[in-house]
C-alpha cells in the first residue's frame, strides 16, 4: 500500500507529546538593566569635556546606582576618550575622537525585578511533529521560552505548554 504525498510528508520530523503547562515566577532579587540615548553629536576641533575616566555600578541598598571612578580628567582632540559625569541612577558620556568628533549619550540606570520561573506540567493534549531543528508548534506562531527538565516550554496568545520528544 502505498502511502500519499501528505502522509508522508506528515509522518517526517520528530513526533512530540504537548501538555498543558503553567508558569509561576518568584521574585529573586534585581537586576540592573539601563537605556541609552544619544543627546548630541558633531564635529568641533577645539571640543573638550572634562568627568571621571570610569565608572561602576553598585547597589546602594534600595537601587542600583552609577558611581564615579577615578580623578577628573580632560578630554579632547590632542588627549582623545570618554569621561563620564554621573548623577545616580543618569549618567552623561562624553566621548572625543582625535579628528574633532564628539559625542554625548545620556545613560538611565533602571532597577528591574529578577523573577525565577517554574513550570509545571499538567495534562497531556496531544501530540505534534515538527521538522528536526525546529521547535514543536514553531510554524503555528508558538514561541520559544525556555528549557525545563526535559520539557520544552512553548507559549501562544498567553498560554504556556510543554513539549516532550515521543
Amino acid at each position: 500500500m502505498r502511502l500519499s504525498r501528505k502522509a508522508g510528508l506528515l509522518a517526517c520530523g520528530i513526533r512530540w507529546i504537548k501538555y498543558a503547562c503553567t508558569r509561576t515566577g518568584t521574585q529573586d532579587g534585581y537586576v540592573a538593566g539601563y537605556t541609552e540615548e544619544t543627546m548630541a553629536y558633531g564635529t568641533n576641533p577645539s571640543v573638550w569635556f572634562q568627568g571621571t575616566p570610569g565608572f561602576k555600578i553598585t547597589w546602594d541598598g534600595t537601587k542600583y546606582v552609577y558611581e564615579a571612578v577615578g580623578n577628573d580628567s580632560r578630554v579632547d582632540v590632542d588627549n582623545p576618550g570618554t569621561v563620564y559625569i554621573v548623577r545616580g541612577t543618569t549618567m552623561e558620556c562624553y566621548t572625543v575622537w582625535s579628528i574633532g568628533w564628539y559625542e554625548i549619550e545620556l545613560c538611565t540606570l533602571e532597577t528591574l525585578p529578577n523573577y525565577v520561573y517554574e513550570y509545571s506540567v499538567g495534562d497531556k493534549i496531544g501530540s505534534v511533529r515538527a521538522a528536526e531543528g525546529e521547535y514543536p508548534d514553531e510554524k503555528n506562531g508558538y514561541i520559544y521560552v525556555a528549557t525545563s527538565d526535559e520539557y520544552t516550554i512553548m507559549k501562544y496568545a498567553g498560554q504556556y505548554y510543554a513539549y516532550k520528544p515521543a
